[in-house]
């Protein structure tokens, strides 16, 4: 996974001068954009579902209750 993302300009992987086995990852600015994205992903599905508030907090109860009958 980590080789596909380095390969599409998400992560930058850098070898540690005094520890060769020891590989630095850090996110590029292109990794940096799609995490900012990728959080904003749940509040624009929250905003399409139209659910006030009540039904919110309901529905996250039968989701947490479905997950506990998967465990």
């Amino acid at each position: 996974m980590l080789k596909r993302m380095e390969e599409n300009g998400l992560v930058k992987r850098t070898r540690s001068k005094e520890d060769e086995r020891v590989v630095q990852v850090s996110l590029t600015d292109k990794g940096k954009e799609a995490e900012e994205k990728a959080a904003q992903i749940p509040f624009k599905f929250l905003e399409q579902t139209n659910l006030n508030k009540t039904e919110l907090i309901h529905l996250k109860k039968i989701l947490a209750k479905m997950l506990t009958q998967f465990e």
